[in-house]
C-alpha cells in the first residue's frame, strides 16, 4: 500500500516537472523567434530570391549574412570569378541602397 502512494507521488511530481520543462523549452523558442529582424528577413529572403533566378549562379551556395542595416555579405562557393561578379551584381541590383561585400571563395 505504502509503495503504491510513494509511487503516484513520484510520478506526479515527475509529470509536473516535465510539463514545466515543456513550457519552458516553448517560451524560449518563442522567444528566439522574436529577436527575428524581419527588415533582416527580408533583405535575405530579395537577395536570395534574385539569386534564385539567375541562371548563372548557383544560389544554393551562397550565404546571405546582413551584417548592419547599410552592408550585407555574400559569402560561399562559386565555380568561376565571373560567377562570384555575377552574384555581387545581382545582390547590388535587389538592394541597390545596401552595400554588398562580395566574401565568395572560386573553387573549380
Amino acid at each position: 500500500m505504502m509503495n503504491s502512494a510513494i509511487a503516484k507521488s513520484v510520478l506526479k511530481r515527475t509529470a509536473t516537472v516535465m510539463l514545466v520543462l515543456a513550457i519552458t523549452a516553448c517560451a524560449t523558442a518563442l522567444q528566439k523567434i522574436d529577436q527575428i529582424d524581419p527588415t533582416t528577413a527580408d533583405i535575405e529572403a530579395t537577395i536570395k530570391a534574385a539569386l534564385i533566378d539567375t541562371e548563372q549562379v548557383d544560389a544554393a551556395a551562397i550565404l546571405i549574412t546582413v551584417n548592419n542595416e547599410n552592408e550585407v555579405s555574400l559569402s560561399g562557393f562559386v565555380g568561376s570569378d565571373e560567377e562570384s561578379s555575377t552574384a555581387e551584381k545581382v545582390a547590388k541590383q535587389a538592394q541597390p541602397n545596401l552595400l554588398i561585400i562580395n566574401e565568395l571563395v572560386v573553387r573549380q
